[in-house]
């Protein structure tokens, strides 16, 4: 009877030391995989914030550009206004030919800061693509 309570004691103490190891590798275990996940979402959130941060100045250069074609459209315009005035039907080509390039211009602008953007676009799902293979 008392042999039987030693060994059942031991067998306890044998089962309680395994059940005690195991709940700690799993509590480790949780540890270190919630850690991976913060350092993974902070990777991607900072990965995110610099691209947003490129197209951001990207779109305020354009917007600096584009004031400063529409300034230097507006100065040739108001120069050739006077001479539009005095020489109005020997030089109506003139203004044909300057309404072609500021329309050219403006075109190009706008192709330029749709191209950007389009790249930017193309540039962010990539590395969503990427990103979302690593996570």
């Amino acid at each position: 009877d008392i042999l039987g309570k030693i060994a059942l004691r031991f067998k306890n103490s044998t089962i309680l030391k395994a059940l005690r190891r195991w709940s700690e590798t799993t509590r480790e275990h949780r540890r270190i995989s919630a850690a991976a996940s913060t350092i993974v979402r902070r990777m991607v959130h900072g990965c995110a914030a610099r691209i947003f941060t490129v197209w951001i100045n990207d779109t305020a250069e354009q917007v600096r550009l584009k004031v400063v074609c529409a300034k230097v459209l507006r100065r040739w315009t108001r120069r050739s206004i006077g001479v539009m005035f005095t020489t109005w039907v020997t030089h109506s080509a003139v203004s044909d030919i300057l309404g072609r390039i500021s329309g050219r211009m403006r075109n190009a602008t706008v192709f330029r800061a749709f191209s950007t953007w389009q790249n930017k676009a193309d540039e962010s799902s990539r590395v969503r693509d990427i990103l979302g293979k690593i996570a």
